[in-house]
């Protein structure tokens, strides 16, 4: 199955963020805590990022949010086919199992 390798930020059992590329377009995956869960989001909300290197990628993690041009839907984590450390890959069909939910 093709991989996609992932640039992520911040981890707890799975990256809070994380960036792939597919298609030629770079994608932002995140997450953040849900009061009410106590505990961090069980989906990751996709969006497009424009055009950007690895280390552009690495230094805007504070900011990469104002980066991201279109929200285009969400994905469970636990749909995500992620290598054995949860920090390298994901299989590419996880960009046919995102969510077109209304965003």
């Amino acid at each position: 199955m093709p991989r996609a390798k992932i640039i992520y930020s911040g981890f707890y059992d799975f990256p809070l963020g994380f960036v792939a590329s597919h298609e030629g377009r770079r994608f932002l995956f995140s997450r953040g805590w849900d009061e009410s869960l106590d505990d961090y989001e069980t989906d990751y909300t996709v969006f497009v990022l424009p055009e950007m290197t690895d280390e552009a990628i690495q230094a805007s993690w504070p900011t990469i949010h104002d980066l991201a041009v279109t929200p285009i839907g969400t994905i469970a984590v636990s749909a995500l086919d992620f290598d054995p450390t949860h920090r390298e890959s994901i299989a590419t069909s996880a960009f046919s199992l995102i969510r077109r939910d209304g965003l």
